[in-house]
């Protein structure tokens, strides 16, 4: 079981595995019963009530796999929410760190200018100097 109600994809596969090959088993031996059934007269009681065990056993399988369908897709749906969560935080993440960004690029070309003025006319004099132009 996950989290909440449904089920892990695993759990979900086999599950329903099992449930398709006993609803084809179900349908094959309806079948064959049919073909074996004679169609002449009234049929026995003991033959009606298979019949009828048969459709119940049928319809229970059905309904088996309707009800793993919905539980695996409350799973997908929790996995959804939980993963809507997940990146809502880290878009407001993303938010700051572009807000703090942005602030520091602003520092930088403050920094940038402040060196400009007053660094480069002593750098020109080192540079004349250094190499003897």
């Amino acid at each position: 079981m996950s989290r909440g109600l449904g089920l892990s994809l695993e759990t979900t596969e086999k599950t329903l595995t099992k449930l398709f090959e006993e609803k084809a088993r179900i349908i094959r031996e309806m079948q064959e019963r049919q073909r074996t059934r004679s169609h002449e007269g009234m049929r026995p009681r003991e033959e009606i009530m298979e019949d009828a065990n048969l459709a119940a056993r049928l319809e229970q399988v059905e309904h088996n796999i309707v009800e793993m369908r919905e539980y695996y897709t409350l799973h997908l749906l929790e996995s959804l929410r939980h993963e809507s969560k997940n990146l809502s935080k880290l878009t407001e993440s993303l938010i700051c760190e572009s807000r703090r960004l942005r602030k520091l690029t602003i520092v930088l070309i403050f920094l940038t200018a402040l060196l400009a003025v007053f660094a480069l006319p002593s750098f020109i004099e080192w540079f004349v100097v250094f190499f003897h132009l």
